[in-house]
């Protein structure tokens, strides 16, 4: 209530109800930050954990989403000047879903050739996007405004990616420990611990387990 009162506000919500470009603009960079900090979170995990790369190796095999940046930039940012954001950001986003599926197949492989073709057309469609997206929203909002939209892009990219960080860490811990836990279960050359000696984990009952707390 405050910043609608106010003479020069921080955020204007009523330049997000007038402008819906620069509405679509902020929404679009959010789900740009959660694509690009929750997968990088989630994949040098996958990539060490499931293929057991090395961290530096890992780090490494990375490399292909950041590559299409520095080639696609500077073309993004020519088809943004010939034909508006629309046609750029619909392909970027289109090329992000695809990457979504390319990467869920290649997972199940536990191969880093099978990511390969999701990492770079993640990278491709991030490019796109980040690229078009700040041009879109500066360009819709007057001259006066553009430092609010910048910062509101920006907050949107950090808030959502955020977002993006904690939820599929939590989803990904959740799967990880539950499949571990099913592992020692079913193995039965772990001893259990009461049989040896050293700290136990016990359950909320008070009884020891080797099962491996969430």
């Amino acid at each position: 209530m405050r910043e609608r009162r106010a003479h020069n506000p921080l955020m204007s919500l009523q330049l997000l109800r007038e402008k819906p470009n620069y509405l679509g603009a902020t929404l679009s960079q959010g789900l740009a930050g959660m694509a690009e900090m929750g997968l990088g979170l989630l994949f040098p995990l996958v990539l060490i954990l499931n293929l057991k790369m090395d961290p530096a190796l890992a780090g490494l095999a990375l490399i292909p989403t950041t590559l299409p940046m520095v080639a696609m930039a500077p073309l993004a940012g020519r088809w943004y000047d010939r034909s508006g954001g629309r046609p750029p950001m619909v392909t970027g986003f289109g090329l992000l879903a695809v990457s979504g599926v390319a990467l869920a197949v290649g997972v199940g492989h536990n191969d880093y050739f099978w990511l390969l073709p999701g990492l770079l057309i993640y990278g491709t469609g991030l490019a796109i996007v980040l690229t078009v997206n700040d041009p879109v929203s500066l360009d819709t909002v007057p001259e006066s405004d553009q430092g609010q939209a910048s910062g509101v892009s920006a907050t949107a990219e950090q808030g959502r990616g955020a977002i993006g960080i904690a939820l599929p860490y939590a989803l990904f811990h959740t799967t990880y420990v539950t499949r571990l836990n099913t592992i020692i279960d079913a193995d039965s050359s772990i001893p259990d611990l009461d049989t040896v000696s050293g700290p136990a984990l016990t359950t909320p009952a008070g009884r020891r387990t080797n099962r491996v707390a969430p």
